[in-house]
């Protein structure tokens, strides 16, 4: 039973953990393809709607996701021990997680900030699928 509460509290950690990087894919797109979203004036409303919303929120998807990992990692741990593989996705989401948090209070943070995040948020994601396949 315990391990399939670990993999429920996994499974919304993907889940949140996908809404925080869909801020990026949402930025992207406005960034890449504004001209021609903007040829549907009432799509491009709702779409910088859906921007502005990912925007404020992707601190608090990144928070859920914490809270998740952590309570997923002492579900699994006092099944299982140590995965490895969950320990090194666990590693990089907390170096994830520093960096997020230097984002919001330092103001002036330069570009090669945004840089690193973004790095790591796609090692993230490869840490991730070693650990679930």
């Amino acid at each position: 039973f315990m391990g399939e509460l670990g993999e429920f509290f996994f499974f919304f950690f993907i889940i949140f953990y996908s809404l925080a990087v869909l801020n990026f894919v949402i930025k992207f797109l406005n960034r890449h393809f504004k001209d021609t979203l903007k040829k549907n004036e009432k799509f491009y409303a709702f779409y910088m709607k859906l921007l502005k919303f990912f925007m404020k929120a992707h601190r608090y998807f990144g928070g859920a996701t914490i809270l998740l990992i952590l309570v997923h990692f002492f579900i699994q741990y006092s099944q299982y021990g140590l995965n490895i593989t969950g320990g090194i996705a666990a590693s990089v989401m907390f170096l994830q997680i520093g960096l997020g948090i230097y984002g919001q209070v330092k103001k002036k943070k330069g570009k090669a900030w945004i840089l690193i995040h973004r790095s790591i948020a796609a090692l993230l994601l490869i840490t991730i699928l070693i650990h679930i396949i």
